[in-house]
Formats: structure tokens, sequence, C-alpha cells
């Protein structure tokens, strides 16, 4: 019998990621999705066959509500059952959405003190920002966002000294290195792929780009690398952060997406990669990586960008295709 893990965050770019990854790596395992109840219909189709062969229970709840806002029948199954449990926080919008998030974290915490086999609490968080130099300005999350984390990791972390936890700490997310899918909601495409663009040649990069590292790493990565790490005994206690090694930099990119979608003008990079330059902010780079040397053969390496960036763009194209193709609402209807 294999483990049974308890995944929350759903629907999201990431959650999906996790579920699959579990599904790929621990062929034996149960897993308990917590889904709230505007989202259950889509994502109980997506993994319809999981579900039917029992490998998945999709339960209908949110981390913010006490006991999850599940049954007592079903809330006493995760005490009993649960030994991996997966927290992806939603960040919502003003005070109300991050009260609700510090209270989603405080109760996934009280479901793990709670739990009777509980191997590991995994954390999703983000990188912190490092101090911008005078005259440069950096790639920001939601305003307040960066507190939030730091609120929710700080919960984490004072409970570590009676439960096994690891907070995973990703860099951006770009998409999927194996299907190409980009993170919802983060590339208008219609403006990505517009087929008026400036004829002029591709412009120097604003001063700094050409060297600045473009940090970012695939979902599917971070999924499985987060899940191999919390098995070991020596993540138990620890910040891992998960980021690109080597990242390309910002003026690879922009040439590079230029070139591959055979415009001759950054306008491609602005809108596919969502770099916010006419801003004048660089993306958050990052000197941390995931410690390699030390988990030699547990840790994949991070795809680069180079690998993958074709994927990108190619489920990019489809998704305007298919967009095209689909006929008109009528107003009439």
């Amino acid at each position: 019998m294999g483990r049974s893990h308890l995944v929350t965050g759903l629907p999201s770019f990431l959650g999906r990621r996790v579920v699959g990854s579990i599904l790929e790596e621990e062929p034996a395992a149960r897993i308990f999705c917590l889904v709230p109840p505007e989202s259950v219909e889509g994502l109980r189709n997506e993994l319809a066959s999981e579900v039917r062969d029992g490998r998945i229970e999709i339960l209908v709840g949110r981390e913010s509500a006490m006991h999850l806002g599940l049954s007592a029948r079903e809330y006493r199954r995760l005490r009993e059952e649960v030994q991996a449990i997966h927290h992806l926080p939603r960040l919502g919008f003003g005070p109300e959405g991050q009260r609700e998030a510090l209270e989603a974290t405080e109760n996934v915490l009280e479901l793990a003190l709670e739990s009777a086999s509980l191997e590991r609490l995994h954390h999703y968080s983000a990188p912190p920002l490092p101090r911008a130099r005078p005259g440069t300005a950096h790639f920001r999350i939601r305003p307040g966002a960066e507190a939030l984390l730091a609120r929710m990791e700080a919960r984490i972390r004072g409970a570590m000294n009676r439960l096994p936890a690891t907070i995973f700490r990703p860099s951006r997310l770009l998409g999927d290195a194996r299907t190409g899918e980009f993170v919802p909601g983060t590339i208008p495409l219609e403006l990505a792929f517009r087929l008026a663009l400036p004829p002029f040649p591709v412009p120097l990069p604003p001063p700094g780009f050409e060297s600045a590292p473009f940090q970012a790493v695939p979902a599917d990565w971070v999924a499985r690398t987060a899940l191999r790490l919390g098995r070991r005994d020596d993540t138990v206690g620890k910040t891992v952060p998960l980021v690109d090694p080597e990242p390309v930099t910002l003026g690879w990119v922009w040439r590079e997406v230029a070139r591959r979608l055979g415009r001759r003008s950054w306008e491609p990079l602005r809108w596919v990669l969502g770099v916010p330059l006419l801003a004048g902010r660089l993306l958050l780079p990052s000197s941390r990586a995931t410690r390699e040397e030390a988990w030699n053969g547990v840790v994949e390496r991070c795809p680069s960008l180079p690998s993958y960036l074709d994927r990108l763009l190619a489920w990019a194209e489809a998704q305007l295709r298919r967009r095209r193709r689909a006929p008109a609402p009528d107003p009439f209807d």
C-alpha cells in the first residue's frame, strides 16, 4: 500500500503538477485533492480516470474554513490516513484575501499537528526579494504578497520543532517544460502573436539587460523535485530554494524569442514571457540553487530555458489557432 497525500491549492497550475508527479512517481499512492466547490467539476473531469480507479479522491472544501470545510468524517480520515501534506497557499487580494491565506496556513498546520502518521508537510513559498541597488528595480510579486509569504513561512518554521516540515521556495514559474503549457493568466496570447508588429530590426536592450539573469523554472520540475526531496531525512526542518543554477540572460531571451517567432521586434518578448520591460524592472535573480551536489541522483537538473522554449511558443501558437477557429458566441443566444 502506497502513501496517502493531501494536496491543497487546487486547481492551480503548480498544484495540478504536484498531483501529476505523485501519480507518476508513486504508482501505489492515494491522493486527496482539496478543491473549492466552484472548481470541482473541471478538476473531476480532468482526473476522471484516476478518480474512477480510486487513486484520487476529490474533497470539496476550502483551506481557510474550519476543518478545511470538510465533514467530521472526512476530516477524521485525513488525520488518520494522510502521510504527506502538500500545501500550496492561495494569495488572495486585499486584506480579506491575506487573512484567508493566513487562516488557511493555520488550518493546514492544525491538521498536520493532529495527523497520526504524518511523514512530511511540504509548504510552497516564494524566494525573498533582494535589496534593490540604487537606480534599479526588481520584478515584484503582488503588493503585500511578500510580507504575507514571510508570515506564512514563519508559522511553518515555528512549528518545525513539533512536526516534520520542509519549505520549498521555487523562483518564478514559467510553464511546463514537457508540454509547453504556460502558467495561466500571465501571457496575453492575442497580443503575443499579433501579425502587425513593427518591421524595424531588434533594438538594443536597455542597460543591464544583456547580463541580467532570467530566473524562472518550469512547474513540472518544481513538483518532481519537491516530491523527491520531501522523502529525504536531510530536508526536514529546511528551507530549500528551487531555482535555475545557470539561468540564461534577459538579453538571450530578448533575441531568441524574436528570432524563433520570426518577428524582428522586442514586442514578442514583452508579451510572451510577461517581462515588464517598459517599467524598467528586472526579474528576480538568485545566487542560491538546489544543493545538487548533496542530492546527486535524487534531484534532476533544472531544465534550461533553451531546451523547452520552442515547446512554450508552440503551445501558445496552438492556443491562438484554437481561439481563432472557435465560433463567435451568438449575442441573442
